[in-house]
C-alpha cells in the first residue's frame, strides 16, 4: 500500500514525509508478537528502522524518526516499558543514528506536541562529538485540544524551538 502510495505521490510531485518511525503508544507497537525481552525489543526496533529507512531510500527521504520523546512511556505496551527504562534522549539518540547510517541524505525530524521547555532540553541533548545535531529538522504538533492557537502562542512556540537554530 505504502509503495502504491509514494508512486503516486512521485506522479503528482508530492514529497512524502514518513510518521513515525517508532512510536511507544498502543497503535504504533506490536505487543501482539513483540517479546518481553528489552534487548530483543532493541534489536527489532533499530532493525526495523534501518528496514523502512533503506527500502524507501530516494522515495522518502523525510522522516518523523521519533515521535513524542517527552510522554515515553504513557502507555502500558512492552515498547512504552522499554523505552522508558531507556530514557528519552538515549532512546531518540540510538533511532536517530541507526537512521542517518540507514540514508545519510534523509532529513530526519524528532516530532512532539509537548512543544515547551521539556522538549526543547531533549533536543538540545541530541548532539554528536562535535556539537552537531543528529536531526535536522524539529517537528512540531499541536493537536489543540484547548482550542486554537492564538497568533501570539504560536509565536511563542516557534520563538522558543527557533533559539535551536534549526528548521521547524
Amino acid at each position: 500500500y505504502i509503495d502504491r502510495v509514494v508512486e503516486w505521490c512521485q506522479q503528482q510531485e508530492i514529497t512524502p514525509k514518513g510518521h513515525p518511525l517508532v512510536w511507544d503508544t498502543p497503535a504504533g507497537s506490536p505487543d501482539r508478537w513483540l517479546p518481553d525481552d528489552p534487548a530483543e525489543i532493541e534489536r527489532l526496533s533499530k532493525s526495523r528502522v534501518k528496514e523502512i529507512v533503506q527500502r524507501f531510500a530516494g522515495r522518502i527521504d523525510i522522516w518523523d524518526v521519533v515521535n513524542e520523546p517527552t510522554d515515553l512511556g504513557r502507555s502500558p505496551t512492552k515498547m512504552a516499558r522499554w523505552a522508558r527504562q531507556l530514557g528519552a534522549v538515549p532512546y531518540t539518540r540510538m533511532h536517530l543514528l541507526v537512521a542517518r547510517e540507514a540514508n545519510p541524505k534523509a532529513t530526519l525530524l524528532v516530532n512532539d506536541y509537548r512543544v515547551d521547555e521539556g522538549f526543547l532540553r531533549i533536543l538540545q541533548q541530541l548532539k554528536d562529538e562535535q556539537g552537531r545535531f543528529l536531526f535536522d529538522v524539529v517537528g512540531l504538533q499541536s493537536h489543540m485540544h484547548g482550542g486554537v492557537w492564538s497568533v501570539a502562542r504560536t509565536w511563542q512556540v516557534c520563538e522558543l524551538f527557533a533559539s535551536l537554530g534549526l528548521p521547524l
